[in-house]
């Protein structure tokens, strides 16, 4: 036995020479060739490559997007921040409400007697209103009515009143930011009651367009 040749014996399929079971595809293609595994090594490489660029790619989207861009001012040297849009129309949707929001707050500011008062729904007012903007020759006009409703739409911001005027009921929708409306006045608060004689909590009162004339009538009531 200790002439026996041990490299000259063949094993069966899926045993090896320590013992252990081979698996069949080493027996058969006598295993990977060098070639194979470096075109493998290479392809693993190529896809870390694109997920890396994609990842970069992503990261500078994302970053363009959420950029600011800070220009400073020629005559102040104050850096205003202003998100950068892409598209035209976002842009121009952007710069079309900074100019509305920017106009309501002028408008606030120079009407304290409408903007400063606290009316609610559901009680009757007194509002001026000048027939032009012109000083010298506008005349001024008082209209009345119950508060059926407060639109808030910023710079388009209205209230809805009613009353009964020479036995006709009379709706107006006032937009308060208009240049024409100098005043606002409370002639009653909660002028409309509602069960039991207590507060009206809701934010409309159309449902008085059904009700009687009585109940919205201002002009002539005694107030």
């Amino acid at each position: 036995m200790s002439g026996l040749n041990l490299s000259s014996l063949s094993f069966p399929v899926g045993i090896s020479e320590d013992g252990g079971q081979g698996s069949k595809d080493d027996d058969v293609s006598g295993g990977a060739s060098a070639d194979d595994v470096e075109i493998d090594k290479e392809a693993v490489e190529e896809e870390e490559e694109e997920e890396t660029e994609g990842t970069e790619e992503t990261e500078e989207t994302e970053e363009t997007e959420d950029a600011e861009v800070m220009a400073a001012d020629d005559d102040t040297g104050v850096p205003s921040t202003r998100l950068k849009y892409k598209t035209p129309k976002k842009r121009a949707s952007m710069l079309l409400s900074i100019i509305k929001k920017e106009q309501e707050e002028k408008s606030k500011a120079a009407k304290p007697k409408v903007f400063d008062v606290d009316f609610a729904v559901g009680d009757s007012v007194e509002l001026e209103y000048a027939s032009t903007v012109d000083t010298k020759t506008r005349t001024i006009s008082k209209v009345r009515g119950v508060l059926l409703a407060v639109r808030n739409k910023g710079i388009a911001t209205n209230i809805v009143i009613r009353d009964v005027v020479l036995d006709e009921v009379v709706e107006r929708e006032i937009p308060l930011h208009s240049p024409l409306v100098l005043s606002l006045k409370v002639l009653t608060k909660n002028f409309v009651k509602g069960r039991q004689k207590k507060k009206i909590k809701r934010a409309k009162l159309y449902y008085l367009r059904d009700r009687p004339d009585a109940e919205v009538r201002v002009t002539g009531s005694g107030q």
